[in-house]
């Protein structure tokens, strides 16, 4: 990846001398943003361009040429590639729109596939280009103007691309990379950051999505590039159900942007849902100094202001230092007064003046169980929005030496003050929520860094034996387990469910009902009914052997009613459970994510409540437990209204075990088990499904 950031030789094909043309305004970008490789325009016309000659093939240039820009007419890209196949081009960059985005999937795929056979590497098609300040290299047609940074941005849209460098433009934020993704044909994500992760100008990742492709080695690099610098997302739309996903619960509710969110969380991605918020992201955290805690101090002088602080400290996870300031900031100027505080939020009142605020402010530096400071403020009388801006600035040029935020309100020169700062690179803003939410990412990323140190948690699971139930079924033509197939599956995983049988008739279902012991559960047992509550195939608590006969015959007749053609396999005779908390665990094979879990509160209402998390596999116990209480589920299963503590680790360990049998690609895509009733020792599945790949 090192030459598509810093090539010795870019040529510009479909270079164009009307400077309306983007062939014209993209070689103007290279020429003129100090690039110092050799450029070479090509036209089939021929003749000069800014200076340049043009020759009209790439086949024409004797040298050898690492990057290529391809801006011609989507009908020539095709024989375009093909040159810079046999011209041995290692990198491409293909402007041109008009493939997949319209629906001309075909043209596009002959386009990979000619690139790969060639072992030529790609951006786009569809995408307006990359800009990289270690070669000083700017192939877009987005403005020349680039200033030089820490931050790399990421995009699949270029119109969001170029609003993204505007914006940037704006806050006058410097740019290491701009990678346009477009359709994402060849390179992604997973692709740039490989690069970017050991890149030294890049410090801040920004990216904007609309979709995964290749999601498992993205989400790879996301762990691992997460780990060591920050990485931002912005993306659009909720992700799609699969083809599968009505097939279980779990993918059900998988498919909405949840499970995007909860894994980009589990990844140490900071996830923003405004262009504006992860650029004030990018730049507060390219530019401020590491945490060494969690500890946070608020400084201001207005009680309101820390009050409003605080409930915004609460929204983004940052936590306040409980203490009494009094015997290390009580000489203090204006704080020592009757309406001021020495507790946290620290108010030293409207009436402290600059000296005051200074003085607290190094205090806080110094104070060793201060781990970052939120300063808030109005002008005042004392305290007017020049000094306000004098102080700040002289502390911002002495160096912070821990993280720090400030947000001061007033008039109109202020909020222009505020404006000036923040063009310099000085974390203020003018809203409170902001500032804390600037802090809270930093947080996140520093907390990601601690947790990159938990061991992940693997389970010895007997695949062979679950994957030759999974062989038989399949040679049957089914896609499903049935249920007496299921529990064979949580029998081998040691996981624990109640004793039953399938019988076929209803004197083979009295015989077993009487074996087990009355009450007992009856179910429908069909590979073409999945939800058995829905077809009638569900009776609880049958109590004798005549009521076994009668139930057994009105399961046969409701699944006729469900569906004519369902071939029934027998009617499933189990023993009751005793009923507890409800819980629901699954594991998937997710089409973006790969293999993901589950957990939540459990039930028949369990899509109607949506009250689960996900992850992706595998992951540690410290996760695992985080995942439980992104739900009401951990609260639950802790014991409420008197009730005493679930069985916590069984659960954990069996979902665990539930993502070893997908990850493991023995041919189950979904494995469900809900309701699971937890008990204060141990659990039992009252109803199992499995789904094949």
């Amino acid at each position: 990846m090192k030459q598509l950031f810093q090539p010795q030789s870019v040529a510009v094909i479909g270079a164009s001398s009307n400077e309306k043309k983007l062939g014209y305004k993209i070689l103007q970008n290279v020429i003129s943003c100090g690039y110092k490789g050799e450029i070479y325009p090509i036209s089939p016309k021929g003749g000069e361009i800014l200076g340049l000659s043009v020759s009209k093939s790439v086949l024409e240039i004797e040298s050898e040429i690492d990057f290529a820009v391809v801006v011609v007419p989507h009908s020539l890209v095709l024989s375009v590639v093909r040159e810079l196949v046999q011209k041995r081009v290692k990198f491409a960059e293909i402007i041109t729109s008009g493939f997949r985005e319209i629906g001309n999937i075909e043209e596009e795929e002959q386009i990979v596939a000619v690139a790969k056979a060639g072992n030529l590497r790609f951006l786009g098609p569809n995408m307006f280009g990359i800009y990289s300040r270690t070669s000083s290299l700017n192939a877009t047609f987005g403005s020349k103007a680039v200033q030089k940074g820490s931050v790399a941005v990421i995009t699949q849209s270029g119109a969001i691309g170029v609003a993204m460098i505007g914006k940037t433009e704006v806050e006058n934020i410097g740019l290491s990379a701009i990678v346009s993704l477009g359709n994402k044909a060849d390179l992604n994500e997973a692709d740039i950051l490989d690069y970017l992760e050991n890149d030294p100008y890049t410090k801040t990742i920004l990216l904007y999505i609309e979709g995964i492709k290749g999601g498992e080695r993205v989400l790879e690099s996301f762990k691992r590039v997460a780990r060591k610098k920050p990485i931002i997302v912005l993306k659009s739309g909720t992700s799609k159900r699969g083809a599968l996903a009505v097939a279980s619960h779990t993918g059900a509710l998988a498919g909405s942007d949840k499970l995007f969110n909860e894994i980009m969380k589990q990844s140490g991605v900071l996830r923003v849902f405004t262009m504006g918020r992860g650029v004030h992201w990018s730049q507060f955290l390219s530019n401020s100094p590491m945490p060494q805690g969690l500890k946070t101090l608020i400084i201001t002088n207005g009680g309101g202001l820390g009050a409003l602080a605080t409930d915004s400290a609460e929204k983004w996870d940052v936590e306040l230092l409980d203490d009494d300031f009094s015997g290390r900031y009580g000489d203090v100027g204006a704080v020592a007064s009757e309406c001021g505080s020495f507790k946290n939020p620290i108010d030293i009142t409207g009436g402290a003046d600059r000296e005051a605020y200074q003085k607290t402010l190094r205090l806080a530096f110094e104070d060793p169980k201060v781990d970052a400071i939120i300063v808030l403020g109005t002008e005042v009388a004392v305290f007017s929005a020049e000094e306000i801006e004098e102080m700040i600035s002289e502390e911002f040029k002495r160096g912070f030496p821990k993280p720090v935020v400030f947000s001061f309100v007033g008039g109109k020169e202020m909020e222009e003050r505020v404006l000036n700062m923040r063009k310099r690179g000085i974390p203020i803003f003018e809203e409170i929520n902001e500032a804390v939410s600037s802090l809270g990412a930093m947080f996140r990323f520093y907390r990601n860094i601690l947790r990159s140190r938990e061991e992940v948690i693997r389970k010895e699971i007997p695949t062979e034996k679950i994957s030759e139930i999974v062989k038989v079924a399949k040679s049957e033509g089914r896609f499903s387990l049935l249920q007496n197939e299921g529990k064979e599956v949580l029998d081998l995983l040691e996981i624990s469910n109640p004793k039953s049988f399938v019988a076929e008739t209803p004197e083979s279902g009295v015989a077993f009902s009487e074996e087990i012991g009355f009450p007992v559960v009856m179910k429908v047992v069909s590979k073409d009914i999945l939800h058995k509550s829905d077809a009638g195939g569900v009776f609880l608590g049958v109590k004798c052997a005549d009521e076994v006969s009668e139930k057994f015959e009105k399961i046969l007749e409701n699944a006729k009613e469900f569906d004519s053609s369902a071939e029934v396999s027998g009617i499933e005779i189990s023993e009751t459970a005793t009923p507890s908390t409800e819980v629901i665990l699954g594991a998937r094979r997710d089409p973006q994510f790969g293999t993901t879990i589950m957990a939540g509160v459990g039930g028949t209402m369990v899509e109607v409540f949506n009250d689960v998390s996900f992850r992706s596999f595998p992951l540690s116990k410290e996760e695992t437990i985080r995942m439980f209480k992104s739900s009401h589920l951990h609260k639950i299963l802790s014991g409420v209204r008197g009730e005493k503590p679930r069985d916590i680790e069984t659960l954990i360990d069996t979902v665990l075990k539930l993502g070893e049998v997908v990850e493991s690609r023995i041919g189950i895509s979904d494995i469900e088990l809900n309701p699971v009733f937890a008990y204060e020792n141990g659990i039992q599945v009252v109803d199992v499904r499995v789904i094949l790949e």
